[in-house]
């Protein structure tokens, strides 16, 4: 069993005087979660390398000074969309970067108790970091300890990415040889999308996945196959080919194209869009149809005309990813050549309703939604052109992260495995794909009795202990 505490120490740079904050943690199930084994498919060869060995250095190696305070419950393992980091910081790591919000490492006090199993993370900010309202200490993965929740001007960038692999995924949801020509949102509009099949999610507790496909302009049919993640027949070829288990037809009034389209699954109300046009883009004043599937009830469709009215044409289909729908809204960017780029959203249902962002950003599109924050992505390993924006869908605002990619420089899809906290299939393409944990996870929980604020005029220290008992 793990216990720990924070101690804060916030010394006022004139008067030298030390304010005291010391307090105890709970510990989440998020640990657990990540060590649980998932069936067939997970292998255990990953946890035992040096991307999670030495696990101290790794699992719990991001601190989070958060602006409230948060539910203390086990398994309350993701932020909520309402919380802001006010610092943060990384095992090991100094903050060499120029940005105000990430701290430094203190290796001198730091100390690893192997022995006596106990860790104690110190780490220190200058009068000009992790300034702020102080409510809640946790610990995540060091990955989740860089400023990866945001900050309002663009920092210097490097990879670090909101996921860890965990598996290789070799039982091959997507690929040709997997018998039923799976494929994801990355593909593009020049991929015909007759008779494909598109995944959109994997229910552990079936045991199945999901696919939809387009089967005429007003039809669409729902295919569960067997995932094998926990059952296995003796007649299965997991390598191969996929085991049929249901398929269910629905169909609708308003026309869609088999052709151009984006769709997006929404784990957070189990719902299925997709958005088509006439085109890969729509002209100011053109239309468009919104489908949206409840897969929670019974695949309930409705439907939504829309037109849009941004004021320039819209990117809806070059790729299957181009707008993303959450919470009511679409969000996407606009299309042309030699044109500046910004994200805009659309209430669904409610053409008129249009906001932009006013910044500038690079060509890129909506991968992922979660928790009230929506990742816009160029995957790609040239540095001119990658980029990574996140989108707080409360208020939408923009800020920017320290990672240039949500995970590697091959457009995925981030397909959630139902039954599974923070577990996600990372689709690409037709290709095999690889399962990963997210990273912003929260390990611990520390609300402050009050929460305390940082000034420019103080220098801090965080100390943080964990034993095992």
């Amino acid at each position: 069993m793990l216990k720990g505490k924070t101690k804060i120490e916030l010394r006022d740079v004139h008067t030298r005087e030390v304010e005291v904050i010391e307090e105890e943690n709970m510990v989440t199930n998020a640990l657990q979660y990540i060590f649980n084994p998932m069936g067939y498919v997970k292998a255990a060869d990953p946890m035992f390398t040096t991307e999670y060995v030495n696990y101290y250095k790794t699992l719990t190696g991001g601190l989070l000074l958060l602006n409230k305070a948060l539910d203390e419950n086990a398994d309350n393992i993701s932020l909520p969309g309402d919380v802001e980091q006010t610092g943060c910081a990384v095992y090991d790591q100094q903050n060499s970067s120029g940005q105000t919000l990430r701290g430094n490492f203190n290796a001198t006090e730091s100390e690893i108790d192997m022995e006596n199993r106990r860790v104690k993370y110190v780490y220190d900010f200058d009068t000009a970091e992790g300034n702020g309202t102080i409510a809640c200490v946790a610990l995540t993965h060091a990955l989740g300890g860089y400023g990866n929740r945001g900050l309002d001007v663009e920092p210097t960038r490097e990879l670090y990415p909101y996921y860890k692999s965990i598996g290789s995924g070799l039982l091959r949801y997507t690929g040709t040889n997997s018998g039923i020509n799976g494929q994801d949102r990355t593909m593009s509009y020049t991929l015909y999308g007759t008779g494909i099949k598109w995944i959109v999610k994997i229910d552990a507790s079936t045991d199945s996945v999901y696919y939809f496909t387009i089967t005429s302009t007003t039809s669409v049919r729902i295919s569960r196959y067997r995932a094998n993640i926990h059952t296995i027949s003796l007649f299965d070829r997991p390598g191969a080919v996929r085991t049929l288990l249901e398929e269910t037809d629905i169909t609708f009034t308003q026309a869609i194209s088999q052709q151009y389209f984006s769709y997006n699954y929404d784990e957070e109300t189990d719902k299925l869009y997709i958005v088509s046009g006439s085109s890969y883009s729509v002209s100011n004043g053109g239309n468009f149809v919104v489908t949206e599937i409840d897969m929670a009830n019974g695949y309930a469709v409705k439907q939504y005309a829309m037109t849009n009215m941004i004021g320039s044409a819209m990117r809806l289909g070059y790729e299957r990813s181009d707008v993303y729908c959450y919470r009511g809204y679409l969000y996407f960017q606009n299309y042309g050549y030699g044109v500046k780029f910004y994200i805009y959203r659309q209430e669904i249902g409610n053409s008129a309703n249009v906001q932009k962002v006013d910044v500038e950003v690079r060509q890129s599109e909506p991968v992922m939604a979660r928790n009230g924050r929506l990742y816009f992505e160029c995957a790609s390993s040239y540095s001119g052109s990658y980029c990574c924006y996140i989108i707080n869908t409360d208020n939408f605002t923009m800020r920017y992260p320290e990672t240039y990619e949500v995970f590697d420089a091959n457009d995925r899809q981030y397909v959630p495995v139902i039954g599974y906290p923070l577990t996600y299939y990372l689709t690409c393409g037709s290709n095999n794909g690889i399962f990963a944990i997210r990273t912003d996870y929260l390990a611990t929980i520390n609300n402050l009795s009050s929460p305390v604020v940082k000034t420019a005029d103080k220098t801090m220290k965080v100390t943080y202990t964990l034993l095992e008992q």
